[in-house]
């Protein structure tokens, strides 16, 4: 029987990837507003940034979870 933590886990975390992956952009977008003063809006866009950058690096950790609980032999 294979383990269907490791296969919860990573779909856990391609569900939250997934979920970074829409709130990055509007974050990001948000910071172009011209009311804001200029550090806001390098800050704000910053963080829409960081918030896209760990969507993909959780992503990827997701998908190497999936992978890795087809493809690993179980150690039964």
């Amino acid at each position: 029987m294979k383990n269907n933590k490791v296969l919860k886990n990573g779909l856990k975390r391609i569900a939250i990837a997934f979920s970074l992956a829409f709130i990055g952009p509007i974050v990001f977008v948000l910071g172009s507003n011209p009311q804001l003063s200029y550090f806001l809006q390098i800050l704000i866009s910053l963080i829409g940034g960081l918030i896209m950058l760990s969507a993909i690096l959780i992503g990827f950790m997701g998908i190497q979870k999936i992978l890795s609980f087809f493809f690993d032999k179980p150690s039964e």
